[in-house]
C-alpha cells in the first residue's frame, strides 16, 4: 500500500515538474494546464486516499458512546488471578485489613467474576460470584455465600446497587470493575486534554431511567478516563438527589502481559467519611479455570487449593 501510494505520488510530482521545464522546441499551442499550485493539491489528496488512514489522523473517540464503549471493550484477557489487600477506615481513622483472591473468567458470551475472602478469620471464604450475560438484556446473575449458614443466596439487579461487606463499592462495582454498562447509561464526552502520558477524557453518564438509578444507587457520575489503559484515573459519583456520594482515584496501574490492570484503587465515601483501599498483587493471566469454579453451586465447598495463595 506504502509503495503504491509513493509511486503515484511520485509520478503526479513527475508531471508538475515536466510541466514546469520550457519547452526548446518549435513553439505550439497547448491546452490550457492546471497551475503548479493545483497539480500539488491533487498530488496530495490522491496519496492521502491511498494511505491507511491512520498515518494521517489518530483513532480519536467521537463522543461520550465511543469512550465508554472503549472502557467496556478494554482487554482483561480470558481469565484472571488477582490477591487484593484491603484496607478499610472509618471517620475515626480507625483501620482494618483483609485479603482476598478474585478469579476472573470471560468469553465471547459471558464475563463471570469471583471474589472470596482469604482473612481474616470472621470473613474467610465468604464469597462473591457474579455472571454478566454480554450478549442479552438483563441477564446478569448474582451470588453471595455465607459460610456461617452455609448457603448461597442469590442476590436480585434490584440489590445491587448495596454495599459490599462493608467496603464502600457495591456488588456492581466489583461485578463491572467500572466498566460502565451500555444498558444502563447515557453518556456525553464533556472535554479531552493532553496529559504527559497521552489524552485525558472527562466523561459524563447518566442512568437510563429512575428505577436503574435506584438498583444502581447513582444519579450519576463525572470520570477522567485514561486514553491509553481506557481506566478511570478519578471518578466522582453523585447519589439521586444528585449530591456528592464518592470519589474513586486509581492511585496506580499497569500494563501486564499487554493487558492493564489498577493495582491501587481508593474510595472515598463523602457522606460516611468512610474509605476503602484495594491493594492488588500477584496479578496473573492464566489460560483458563474449570467452569464449575464459577457454578453457585460450588460456592460452599471452597476453592481449589492451586488457586489459592
Amino acid at each position: 500500500m506504502f509503495e503504491h501510494s509513493r509511486r503515484v505520488f511520485t509520478g503526479m510530482m513527475a508531471l508538475l515538474m515536466a510541466r514546469s521545464i520550457p519547452n526548446e522546441g518549435v513553439a505550439r499551442p497547448t491546452p490550457r494546464a492546471p497551475g503548479r499550485a493545483a497539480l500539488i493539491a491533487l498530488a496530495l489528496a490522491t496519496a492521502g486516499l491511498l494511505l491507511p488512514k491512520q498515518v494521517f489522523a489518530e483513532d480519536l473517540p467521537v463522543d461520550g458512546l465511543d469512550v465508554a464503549r472503549r472502557i467496556d471493550e478494554r482487554a482483561e484477557g480470558d481469565a484472571s488471578r488477582r490477591v487484593v489487600d484491603i484496607v478499610l477506615t472509618d471517620r475515626r481513622g480507625k483501620t482494618r485489613e483483609r485479603s482476598a483472591l478474585v478469579l476472573k473468567s470471560r468469553d465471547d458470551g459471558s464475563r463471570s467474576t469471583r471474589f472470596t475472602y482469604l482473612a481474616p478469620k470472621s470473613v474467610k471464604d465468604v464469597t462473591f460470584l457474579s455472571r454478566d450475560d454480554l450478549a442479552s438484556e438483563g441477564g446478569d446473575e448474582r451470588w453471595l455465600y455465607l459460610p456461617a449458614t452455609r448457603k448461597v443466596r442469590r442476590i436480585p439487579a434490584s440489590d445491587r446497587g448495596d454495599y459490599f461487606l462493608g467496603t464502600d463499592f457495591t456488588y456492581e462495582d466489583i461485578q463491572s470493575e467500572f466498566k460502565l454498562s451500555l444498558r444502563d447509561y447515557d453518556f456525553t464526552l464533556d472535554s479531552s486534554r493532553r496529559s504527559e502520558d497521552g489524552t485525558i477524557y472527562v466523561l459524563s453518564a447518566t442512568p437510563k431511567t429512575e428505577a436503574i438509578a435506584r438498583e444502581l444507587g447513582y444519579g450519576g457520575l463525572s470520570a477522567e478516563v485514561d486514553g491509553n489503559s481506557w481506566l478511570f484515573r478519578r471518578a466522582e459519583f453523585f447519589d439521586l438527589q444528585g449530591d456528592p456520594l464518592k470519589t474513586v482515584t486509581v492511585h496506580a496501574a499497569e500494563a501486564i502481559d499487554g493487558i492493564w490492570c489498577a493495582t491501587d484503587v481508593e474510595v472515598v465515601n463523602h457522606q460516611t467519611g468512610h474509605e476503602t483501599r484495594f491493594l492488588y498483587r500477584e496479578v496473573a493471566y492464566p489460560p483458563a479455570f474449570p467452569e464449575q469454579v464459577f457454578s453457585a453451586s460450588s460456592l460452599s465447598r471452597g476453592l481449589p487449593q492451586e488457586y489459592l495463595p
